[in-house]
């Protein structure tokens, strides 16, 4: 399915960015549109399992001030088979490689920096909740103006209550 969004400010850019949904995907997910400027947006299906799927995906514009819900559906009957593995006798030594996965050390660090981040925010507030690592990263200074002020008032919350 192809979607075209247009921005028809004259002035401001946009930022979208459509919310992950199992067995759809987005392209391109996220975006800046620029002023009095349009994008093609790719919905494509991707079942993983057999079964009809109907489903809202959320189109959010300005981090979410503006919510469009667009419904989308799919029917998967068939399956694509996986190339097959060699095992057994017949399997050759290189059948049994293990793929090497290696990061660097910025990539630990961003990692850990990300995960002491997201312990950090309970995860039952509802605006938080919401957002992924990209918007997490961004937002950072605003995050944690957030989590202070929310803080002050359960602490006054609480004052009021004893």
């Amino acid at each position: 399915m192809t979607l075209t969004i247009k921005n028809k400010n004259l002035d401001l850019p946009i930022d979208f960015s459509f919310t992950k949904i199992a067995h759809f995907r987005a392209i391109p997910a996220k975006g800046k549109l620029q002023p009095d400027s349009e994008h093609t947006i790719n919905i494509s299906f991707e079942p993983k399992n057999f079964g009809h799927y109907n489903t809202t995906m959320t189109l959010e514009i300005l981090k979410g001030i503006y919510k469009i819900p667009i419904t989308v559906g799919g029917n998967c009957t068939m399956s694509s088979n996986p190339a097959k593995k060699t095992r057994g006798p017949a399997a050759m030594s290189e059948d049994f490689s293990l793929s090497q996965n290696q990061t660097t050390d910025e990539d630990a660090h961003q990692t850990i920096r990300l995960e002491t981040l997201r312990r950090r925010m309970p995860k039952e507030d509802p605006v938080l909740a919401t957002m992924n690592e990209y918007d997490m990263e961004e937002s950072k200074v605003q995050i944690s103006q957030y989590l202070a002020t929310k803080a002050n008032k359960e602490r006054a919350t609480n004052f009021l209550k004893h």
